[in-house]
């Protein structure tokens, strides 16, 4: 995985075209019968102001953030772990004997190329959405090959609040990811997974599930 690259890129006043508009423009023709043509003019409308890109690509040899189809994509994983004095036991019954190492971030890729999004203020003066003649435009996020990226909680959140009277539960609760293999999968972005424990007591367990994970060495 050494050919990843993640970084980030900032422009300010560029005044590159961020928007263009087709029209149709006659051909002139002189045959007989004539048989004459159109042909399509991009005409820029709107310009970058500020830009602002982030992402990862698989080339470390460019500053510059998109995919190098010249390049190989990028096949791997990476696992990092943080070290927790008390971990709590496993939902298997198996219980720590000391300090252990557990996952926080967890990362698969296969013929990987890039993954970014950018967002932008240009001047947009035919159809202006923030302020006139001002545009908000957000691009991406961008996905070339397959990406997939979990973070695991190992906090024991239990935010839950009974409403008197009612003895109804209202709130959040999430054992440590760890304990029971349940990350919370971000990318890619599918389906939001909710769950409900009982009443209005909720779990979130991410975008995505076990079933869209890749084999990053397989064929």
């Amino acid at each position: 995985m050494e050919d990843l690259q993640i970084g980030y890129n900032v422009e300010f006043l560029t005044f590159n075209v961020a928007e263009t508009a087709d029209i149709t423009v006659p051909v002139p023709c002189f045959d007989i019968p004539p048989i004459c043509e159109e042909t399509l003019l991009a005409v820029p409308v709107a310009w970058d102001l500020v830009r602002a890109t982030a992402g990862i690509d698989n080339d470390a040899d460019s500053p510059a953030i998109g995919a190098n189809p010249a390049k190989p994509g990028v096949d791997g994983f990476f696992t990092l772990y943080k070290k927790l004095g008390s971990p709590a036991a496993l939902d298997t019954g198996t219980t720590p004997g000391g300090p252990e190492f557990v996952p926080l971030l967890a990362l698969q890729v296969k013929d990987f190329r890039e993954l970014s999004m950018s967002v932008a203020i240009t001047l947009d003066p035919l159809t202006p959405n923030l302020i006139i003649p001002f545009s908000l435009d957000v691009t991406g996020p961008t996905l070339s090959g397959d990406f997939v990226f979990d973070f695991w909680s190992s906090a024991n959140t239990n935010e839950i609040f009974t409403i008197p009277l009612f003895d109804y539960d209202v709130g959040i609760k999430n054992v440590p990811d760890y304990t029971d293999n349940t990350p919370i999968h971000l990318i890619p972005l599918n389906t939001i997974d909710i769950f409900n424990h009982y009443d209005l007591v909720f779990g979130f367990n991410g975008f995505h599930g076990f079933g869209d994970h890749v084999d990053p060495f397989a064929p």
